[in-house]
């Protein structure tokens, strides 16, 4: 009876043993330690400071009063057209000067790609609304004033070889702002492509917002390789 029971409990273990090593391959092992099938909001900014009245702030910025305005969404806002099903969107704010009240209302959108073929087409979908709603333009965004003043870049404190990456400026009377992408920014073999966006709400004065719209840039960190970040692109 002792030995049956023995045989038991050795084989359960065994099965254990098999289903974690069975679980590693499949999560580790296949696709890389910490690498999901969708990477969205891998490169989205994230409050890390204190809350204040239900908005958590960013901490270690040159906007003490900034932060997020409720949790991250994944409906999309119908301003711009449907680019991908993987879509995440959050609402930012920028306090008064004594927290008495809100500012300007900013938007960060994230479209996620597993296809380079959609990601193309997302594009020049992308592209052809921008030029029929408001004014895009391909420009060089300055980012050594932020890198400068924030002290933690990123919560693993990484440091980049670039001061500058390329953006697609748009102006509208709805949203202006900065668009960015990355093209497989992980892995080379991995088909993983992001289109990002941050934006003031209603106001079509970009010039007057580029400080902050670059804060949540910087505070959302970049891939390291600056050959894998780019504006929008009519063709690739």
């Amino acid at each position: 009876m002792k030995r049956e029971w023995k045989r038991i409990m050795m084989g359960i273990g065994t099965v254990a043993i098999f289903g974690v090593v069975i679980g590693w391959f499949c999560n580790f092992g296949m696709i890389g330690p910490g690498l999901p099938p969708s990477i969205n909001g891998w490169y989205f900014p994230q409050p890390d400071g204190r809350y204040n009245d239900g908005t958590q702030i960013f901490a270690n910025t040159g906007a003490e009063h900034y932060g997020m305005n409720g949790p991250v969404s994944r409906i999309c806002p119908e301003m711009f057209p449907v680019l991908s099903s993987d879509c995440i969107q959050a609402q930012y704010e920028r306090f008064y000067a004594n927290d008495s009240g809100m500012d300007s209302h900013y938007i960060v959108i994230s479209w996620y790609f597993n296809d380079a073929i959609k990601f193309s087409d997302a594009e020049h979908e992308l592209n052809d609304f921008l030029k029929r709603s408001g004014t895009v333009s391909d420009i060089s965004l300055d980012l050594n004033p932020e890198f400068q003043r924030i002290s933690a870049l990123r919560a693993d404190n990484v440091q980049y070889s670039f001061t500058s990456v390329p953006v697609s400026q748009y102006t509208s009377n709805v949203t202006s702002g900065y668009f960015i992408t990355y093209a497989r920014p992980l892995i080379r073999d991995r088909q993983d492509y992001i289109v990002m966006y941050y934006g003031v709400l209603n106001d079509s004065d970009i010039r007057a917002h580029a400080t902050f719209l670059t804060t949540l840039l910087v505070k959302g960190g970049f891939p390291q390789d600056p050959d894998v970040i780019s504006q929008l692109s009519e063709s690739r």
